[in-house]
């Protein structure tokens, strides 16, 4: 609450009298007013953080399908159900934490705006920190217990690499 009072009086710069020959003054205004914003942004980037990956995905199908065994296309079709389940918890997931992410990343930019060159520095980092800890964790992610067989490993490794290449572009 403090830091987003004084974000919100640097910006509108009401009561900021530094004497214009001042510069060490003016530059620890400026450290401090961004300061104010990296900390706001980094209850946001906790939030990010805290968001963990589901650990019941499985994006498995094996070829039961039209095999003429009902043991087998009915396990097909669990196995479908399960891989249509996985891909939307996925998706939900995908798009909270992006959402999160963007949200901090938005305030690291803000940053920029008092010109304190070191901490656009700490707001780019973070920023750039964000979508490569994403990526990892997708890149990364434990494998569900119920993965057990190549076939199981390699579809879930896929959908999980699916998410995580554009994410970490990003962190570039």
């Amino acid at each position: 609450e403090r830091f987003e009072k004084i974000d919100k009086l640097a910006a509108r710069g009401k009561n900021i009298d530094i004497p214009e020959g001042d510069r060490p003054r003016l530059e620890r205004f400026k450290a401090a007013w961004a300061m104010a914003i990296v900390y706001r942004a980094d209850a946001q980037y906790e939030e990010f953080l805290a968001l963990e990956l589901p650990d019941d995905l499985d994006f498995y199908f094996g070829d039961g399908r039209d095999s003429g065994d009902p043991v087998r296309e009915r396990a097909y079709r669990d196995e479908i159900m399960k891989r249509e389940a996985s891909i939307k918890q996925l998706a939900i997931f995908v798009d909270r934490k992006a959402r999160l992410g963007q949200a901090a990343g938005k305030h690291y930019a803000e940053v920029k705006q008092t010109g304190s060159a070191e901490w656009m520095l700490v707001g780019a980092a973070r920023t750039a920190s964000l979508y490569q800890l994403f990526a990892d964790q997708l890149d990364r992610a434990k494998l569900p217990a119920r993965v057990r067989s190549a076939g199981q490993v390699e579809a879930y490794c896929k959908a999980m690499a699916k998410y995580a290449q554009p994410i970490a572009d990003q962190a570039i």
